[in-house]
């Protein structure tokens, strides 16, 4: 059990953070999985400049590239506990995470006449931001024989965030 090879957990952590920053112990793909379910519950505010009141529709999230950040300037510990007993450690470990966000704009204008809005056409445009996580893992077993990752959930500190698009306008390309 992890409490038997070492009874603190500051020390487990350091020894899996070293593993991690060497390969020996990846946790990227599941890293990746749960920011990726953790971003699907964000709420995006598209802001764009256009010549043309629009309708913006949210496409796509998409996590393009993520780091794990060391702890509170500890040198190269990536993970802190949270949680431990004789069986298991849960782990703490900020990341930064940069998200495609891609956008759908839909382009009107109004109908003096009826008072109605036209459509006259639309654009996607995707734009990438940084954010930073928190990530939870969850190890069971024997540090010595090296941990098992039972679980890994993302959160993100705020739920919704603002992505500037700059200029955009209607996508003028005909196909002929």
């Amino acid at each position: 059990a992890l409490s038997l090879f070492h009874q603190d957990a500051t020390v487990v952590c350091a020894l899996i953070s070293t593993a991690i920053a060497e390969k020996k112990v990846n946790l990227d793909g599941e890293i990746e999985k749960a920011l990726q379910v953790a971003a699907e519950y964000l709420h995006f505010v598209p802001e764009a400049h256009a010549a043309y009141y629009y309708e913006a529709e949210l496409d796509q999230v998409e996590v393009e590239a993520f780091e794990l950040l060391p702890i509170g300037g500890q040198g190269n510990v990536l993970i802190k506990p949270v949680d431990h007993d004789t069986d298991y450690l849960v782990a703490e470990a900020l990341v930064r995470v940069t998200l495609a966000v891609s956008t759908s704009f839909s382009f009107s204008i109004s109908d003096s006449i009826d008072r109605d809005e036209v459509p006259i056409g639309s654009t996607s445009a995707t734009e990438s931001i940084d954010l930073i996580a928190k990530v939870f893992v969850t190890f069971e077993g024997d540090l010595a024989q090296g941990p098992e990752v039972v679980t890994v959930e993302a959160e993100f500190e705020r739920r919704t965030h603002d992505v500037y698009y700059g200029e955009v306008g209607l996508d003028w390309d005909y196909e002929e």
